[in-house]
């Protein structure tokens, strides 16, 4: 079985195992990269990148909206053996500025709708050497990232990512400096790893092209694991969300098998839900009731009455089968209800991974030690 001990050694064995499969796309498919065309863009990024003189010890501030370029735009730059980081889209051109500057930051890599700000912040950066857009036209003293030369044929990309190794770092995460000044913690290939240690076998719907939507602040750690790193480590079918104020509309259309989202929006869905069963129900609130007497006995560990249990199951079979299966309510759970059991090794004992890396299975965290 494949074992892995970075994102980019991740990252490549799934290119390789399933090249065709879709890896990362818009809602409608406007953009849709599979694994194999994300590794062709990657490899070539990171090229016209090492040509720039980016490398190990460097950094790359990353300001993009949830969008394939910008998984290709970070595994880029891991695979140049420099360090990724993202700044809150929100953050006014003074944060921008000390965000980057104290991370060292060589190059920016933005947006159209985010180059105001960054270029802003640039003016009392002279660390930053190269400022990137990747969509529209690039103004004076901006590069296109479609302008990038290739270099000179010297970059092996797969010797790159072979030589970057799990205490290296994985991203940089910045505090939103509500208290003060942000700060900026330092993770790791392995602080991933440690974190996912056990995921799959509490999470069996993390498996090869499951769905999942890339919606968070790709600044926050939470999107990062969750929607970026998890389904590169699992081979996740990623649809992006431009706009989180979207996130309802996405959820019926791509029904993803794992999802993680802040409370408001469970709240939200917990409505919606409630006002679909309620519609489906009509004048017998008593289903309901009924249901949920049910999970509370299980939940203590009692047993359940028989004439609770006999009204449940013929309603689950009537009612409240039926619903679950014609709405978006079978969201998995949230990330916080898993734990990882070990903080030093990643395994998975699904049917999905339990298979050889030639059918198709995700590959292991090997054992510590490596």
């Amino acid at each position: 079985m494949a074992e892995v001990a970075t994102i980019v050694e991740a990252f490549r064995f799934q290119a390789s195992a399933r090249p065709e499969e879709i890896a990362f796309r818009t809602r409608r498919d406007e953009v849709a990269l599979t694994w194999g065309q994300t590794r062709e863009r990657v490899d070539a990024l990171a090229g016209a990148l090492a040509g720039l003189g980016l490398g190990r010890g460097d950094t790359v501030a990353l300001m993009l909206a949830n969008r394939p370029e910008f998984n290709v735009c970070d595994l880029a730059v891991l695979t140049t053996g420099a360090t990724p980081f993202s700044i809150y889209q929100t953050n006014p051109p003074n944060e921008i500025e000390y965000i980057a500057r104290h991370a060292g930051a060589r190059i920016f890599l933005t947006e159209q709708q985010f180059l105001p700000q960054v270029l802003a912040a640039g003016r009392n950066l002279p660390g930053v050497e190269h400022v990137i857009v990747i969509d529209g036209e690039a103004p004076d003293g901006v590069m296109h990232i479609s302008d990038l030369e290739a270099g000179d044929g010297s970059f092996n990309a797969e010797a790159s990512a072979a030589a970057v190794q799990p205490d290296d770092l994985l991203t940089l995460i910045y505090t939103s400096g509500t208290t003060g000044p942000p700060k900026g913690v330092e993770i790791t290939h392995r602080n991933f790893f440690a974190y996912s240690a056990g995921m799959l076998d509490m999470n069996p719907a993390l498996r090869p092209g499951a769905e999942v939507i890339s919606w968070l602040p790709n600044a926050h750690i939470a999107e990062r694991c969750a929607h970026h790193y998890l389904p590169i480590l699992c081979g996740l079918r990623v649809t992006c969300c431009a706009d989180g104020r979207e996130i309802l509309d996405y959820l019926p259309e791509v029904r993803p098998a794992w999802f993680f989202s802040v409370p408001r929006i469970w709240e939200k869905l917990q409505t919606k839900a409630e006002q679909l069963l309620a519609q489906q129900l009509g004048s017998d609130p008593s289903v309901l009731r009924d249901a949920v007497s049910q999970v509370r006995h299980e939940q203590r560990g009692e047993v359940v009455p028989q004439p609770l249990a006999a009204r449940v199951a013929e309603a689950d079979s009537a009612i409240l089968r039926p619903f679950a299966a014609s709405s978006v309510w079978t969201v998995a759970a949230p990330m916080s209800e898993a734990r990882p059991r070990s903080p030093n090794c990643w395994s998975s004992s699904t049917p999905s991974a339990s298979r050889s890396a030639s059918s198709g299975a995700c590959p292991r965290r090997p054992a510590p030690g490596r």
